[in-house]
């Protein structure tokens, strides 16, 4: 009795750590690609692969979307309305939380940097725009490397921040937005309504949906 005592102790420690190595490496997948999916995010579809099906999407002005086929549209939204209007956008994307202990959410922060006119900048160019963003927020001085966005022009900057949860797997469920700028995800969604009808679904039933909501507050 003792020693099967002792075995099953040992297969619930093993399922235990290798519970807590699922977690850490899905953990780790979700943080990679939304740093690597930010700065395309107007260019390129994300990897969806490290959400959930019921994933929701809520922000800060009340907007909010339930599953993940809203959640694909809101952001395939994004990359068929801001080429329409800009000619570039500079994404900058910098952790929050590296270093404490919630290892249950990743903080994000970002800016868009959006532009109507102006020369195309050069990959390697927008990525040393990123690097110097991020040694700025660290307190670096570092001198400017682009001509920031013009309000008479036209142009555009949004910020904000952007809370991902994770289940006991490391799979993202709920992402929440805290824009710094009056933008809201709303109002692309109904963009994106005119221009392509009954693209979204609303209520009905649907496990998909997206509602405009009251005023939420960041989880």
């Amino acid at each position: 009795m003792s020693n099967n005592g002792l075995e099953g102790k040992g297969g619930q420690g093993s399922k235990e750590d290798e519970d807590r190595q699922e977690f850490i490496l899905n953990r780790g997948k979700a943080l990679d690609t939304i740093l690597h999916d930010y700065p395309n995010i107007f260019m390129h579809a994300p990897d969806f692969s490290v959400y959930r099906d019921d994933i929701s999407l809520t922000d800060s002005a009340g907007f909010s979307a339930s599953g993940i086929t809203p959640y694909k549209m809101f952001f395939s939204a994004l990359r068929t309305i801001v080429p329409m209007i800009y000619h570039r956008a500079i994404v900058s994307v910098h952790v929050m939380n590296k270093y404490d202990h919630n290892e249950g959410e990743i903080r994000v922060r970002w800016k868009a940097e959006l532009y109507r006119e102006g020369p195309e900048e050069s990959k390697e160019e927008q990525e040393l725009h990123r690097k110097n963003e991020g040694l700025r927020r660290l307190g670096f001085k570092v001198s400017c490397d682009h001509v920031p966005p013009s309000d008479s022009k036209g142009d555009k900057l949004v910020e904000g921040i952007s809370v991902y949860k994770l289940d006991e797997k490391g799979r993202i469920y709920c992402h929440w937005i805290e824009t710094l700028s009056p933008a809201s995800m709303g109002e692309e969604y109904a963009k994106l309504q005119l221009a392509v009808p009954g693209l979204v679904s609303q209520g009905g039933g649907s496990r998909d949906t997206y509602t405009p909501s009251k005023k939420s507050r960041i989880p």
